[in-house]
């Protein structure tokens, strides 16, 4: 199971888990038709910014008892009117943490799971590199951090896991594409500015590319490998973002 599967990150988890024999349930608020024309995918339409979202996600667990749940899905809000808008943060705190996190905290007490499940919640190096434009986000993945740590005691008797991927700054479709541009339009190539960028963005960024959405791919599959072992894991594919003593 994977939500946000119609990011590019998720979408990339999902076409892959695909390659490599899964089949793959697909969570987001709208259907991806390209996703769909695959095999063996199934899409699932869950807003998880709603009150009923974790519930309608408990279900689906219970329903096709996963070996293997990403949490990719996210919620940036609008940073103009976000620190003065309550709804708009609070849909993005479900959606960022609190609507999978609940789901399977239930799924993990309800019982012995039919087989062993990997929880996988995606994290985000924004957590320590807070700005007037990203406090609540980065909040929201702050609590996202906090609730895994406390979900692996849970895990220890439920037949799960969960660990957590954090993650740098992502070579994802929308980033590239406006690199891309303004190489172009400043004559220069696209390392060059990529690089230029990276510097600029995180003093402490160790790496001048962005991160290729296959090293977060094999980064997941580690995780599994790792099985009961990876429970309370956090694995950090950030390029150094957080610092020296993180």
């Amino acid at each position: 199971m994977i939500t946000g599967c119609t990011g590019s990150l998720g979408g990339h988890l999902a076409r892959r888990l695909m390659e490599d024999g899964w089949r793959v349930v697909g969570v987001a608020r709208r259907t991806d038709p390209e996703l769909e024309k695959l095999e063996p995918f199934r899409g699932v339409a869950i807003d998880l910014g709603t009150l009923e979202a974790k519930n309608s996600l408990f279900d689906l667990l219970k329903t096709e008892n996963p070996a293997l749940f990403v949490h990719a899905a996210v919620h940036y809000g609008n940073p103009r009117v976000l620190d003065r808008n309550l709804p708009e943060i609070e849909t993005m705190f479900r959606v960022n943490a609190h609507s999978a996190f609940l789901a399977f905290a239930e799924y993990c007490e309800a019982g012995p799971m039919e087989q062993f499940c990997t929880f996988v919640p995606i994290n985000s190096d924004a957590i320590f590199h807070t700005t007037a434009t990203n406090a609540a986000y980065a909040a929201s993945k702050a609590a996202l951090r906090v609730l895994a740590a406390g979900l692996a005691e849970r895990c220890k008797t439920s037949n799960g896991c969960v660990a957590t991927l954090a993650l740098g700054p992502l070579a994802d479709h929308s980033k590239t594409s406006q690199l891309k541009a303004l190489a172009e339009k400043r004559g220069i190539s696209m390392e060059a500015l990529t690089a230029e960028y990276m510097r600029r963005s995180n003093p402490f960024l160790v790496i001048e590319e962005l991160i290729d959405l296959e090293a977060c791919y094999r980064c997941i599959e580690t995780i599994v490998d790792l099985g009961a072992m990876a429970n309370g894991m956090v694995c950090r594919l950030d390029g150094g973002s957080a610092g020296a003593l993180i």
